[in-house]
């Protein structure tokens, strides 16, 4: 996982996101230790883990962001 997360941000990946079972513990802890942020997601039911990689670096990649549910 540490290896997709330096590969992406060098190539200048905003972020990562994925979809975890509620029940998934390891991988719900793992997320947390890597410095992803869990949100629970209603619709889905699952857990949301996002982590923000690089800054954007242009007015359409930063309204992206900002348009993403909390």
């Amino acid at each position: 996982m540490k290896k997709m997360i330096d590969y992406c941000t060098n190539i200048g990946t905003l972020e990562m996101i994925g979809k975890i079972m509620v029940d998934n513990h390891p991988m719900r802890a793992l997320m947390k230790h890597l410095g992803f942020k869990s949100r629970y997601n209603m619709e889905e039911q699952v857990i949301d883990a996002v982590l923000r990689l690089n800054e954007p670096e242009s007015e359409w990649q930063r309204h992206r962001l900002e348009s993403l549910p909390d």
